[in-house]
């Protein structure tokens, strides 16, 4: 009984995301150019809150965060902030629930969805070329380096994959580079 309901919230909530992402989208591409990065990023925090308590309205989605009393708490005060995602729900979700600005790794093909990709290019993104190898990673801590400094803190998935949440961690080398070499908190 319960798995019709929920193939039909789930539709729902793809729906309501689907016809409000291509008005969003269009609106940051349209006005990120005469705006400062900072309010792009307000910009797309407000959409994806939305998209957040629509989840929770829509879906029954109840967040659980662990680990925020460990953050640096300065304005300026840069982090590295690893990610276990459990679905895709924690990429859309941590800009609603961070009160600093974020700078989010990620493939670039990412960039290549139509509207969402478009809307990802005009604020903080780094973005890894995974065609580039071992290569990517000094392009990468290049990057992060430079959000740091800006004041933005880095949010990476270290895993690069979603994982089942008490599965052994598959951490990907370049979170150990870059922890090294950043010297952020993580």
């Amino acid at each position: 009984p319960q798995q019709p309901m929920n193939l039909i919230r789930s539709v729902l909530h793809m729906l309501w995301m689907a016809l409000t992402v291509i008005p969003w989208a269009t609106a940051v591409v349209l006005v990120a150019p005469f705006v400062s990065k900072a309010r792009v990023y307000r910009l797309c925090r407000g959409w994806l809150a939305l998209t957040m308590h629509a989840g929770g309205w829509i879906l029954g989605i109840k967040n659980r965060v662990t680990g925020l009393e460990d953050l640096p708490t300065g304005a300026g005060d840069g982090a590295v902030l690893l990610v276990k995602p459990q679905s895709a729900w924690e990429a859309f979700c941590m800009p609603a629930l961070m009160p600093h600005p974020l700078a989010y790794v990620f493939k670039r093909e990412l960039l290549y969805i139509p509207f969402f990709g478009w809307a990802a290019q005009t604020f903080d993104t780094i973005r890894i070329d995974r065609s580039l190898g071992g290569d990517a990673i000094p392009l990468m801590l290049s990057d992060a380096r430079a959000a740091l400094d800006r004041g933005c803190r880095i949010i990476i998935f270290p895993e690069g994959t979603r994982k089942a949440p008490l599965a052994e961690p598959d951490y990907r080398y370049g979170i150990v580079r870059m922890y090294e070499e950043l010297g952020a908190p993580v």
